[in-house]
């Protein structure tokens, strides 16, 4: 993991504090990272937490709910996390976003920076993960290397400003559950696997894939995921 400064800086009651804000669907494992970076970090303060990205966005687009940097968990149960930076993102320009998993980071990374994250990091590697609070709280943004790729993060500024100029395109206008649903699909989860982990119906789930493929206007499921693997970005 390389760092890159920018000039992107929070504004803090305190110059020495760090105000955390963590959204991560297990409270168990939220409390625990909260715990280990107070202790780690003295300086972090616990300043709000969220178990569903849903949530997560009304907090951090609410200017009474301050934090100088937020941890995102890049598997919720709502929605995916690179969803919850992007919203947040073009919403807020000024709260640095550092997104956590516990998964390979090959996994993510892209990801997390095409949603506007400064930086990504594993939950179980806790040196790295210290230090990245401390520099993307501080505006920095991270480099990982990913199978032999250098992906790079912007600042909070470059990523607002690229995200509110993108156009309006059809997967966005997919309702934030029929999202889930098919991001779930397109990782070959079958309907009844979904409906758990979203705690609906399974034919819910065929409700929304059938939504989702009428308004990308597709004839098949196999054209759908095709389509899906396909994008670039939400």
């Amino acid at each position: 993991m390389s760092v890159r400064k920018t000039s992107i800086m929070c504004t803090m009651g305190n110059p020495n504090e760090i105000r955390l804000a963590i959204v991560d669907n297990d409270d168990f494992v939220l409390m625990g990272l909260a715990a280990f970076l107070s202790r780690h970090l003295p300086n972090v303060r616990l300043a709000w937490k969220a178990n569903t990205g849903t949530d997560a966005l009304e907090y951090a687009t609410d200017p009474a709910n301050e934090a100088d940097i937020l941890l995102v968990d890049m598997s919720l149960e709502d929605m995916p996390g690179d969803m919850v930076c992007r919203e947040i993102r073009s919403r807020n320009r000024m709260l640095p976003l550092l997104a956590v998993t516990s998964f390979s980071l090959t996994r993510y990374a892209r990801r997390a920076a095409e949603g506007g994250a400064q930086g990504i990091v594993s939950k179980a590697d806790f040196p790295a993960l210290c230090k990245a609070v401390k520099l993307v709280s501080d505006g920095h943004t991270l480099c990982v290397r990913v199978g032999g790729e250098t992906i790079g993060f912007e600042d909070v500024d470059a990523a607002y400003h690229r995200l509110v100029r993108l156009p309006v395109n059809r997967i966005e206008r997919l309702s934030e559950r029929e999202k889930y649903a098919m991001e779930l699909y397109s990782q070959s989860y079958k309907p009844t696997q979904i409906a758990r982990m979203m705690d609906v119906s399974a034919g819910t789930v065929k409700t929304y894939l059938d939504r989702v493929q009428n308004k990308l206007h597709l004839t098949s499921r196999a054209e759908l995921i095709a389509y899906w693997w396909r994008r670039e970005r939400w």
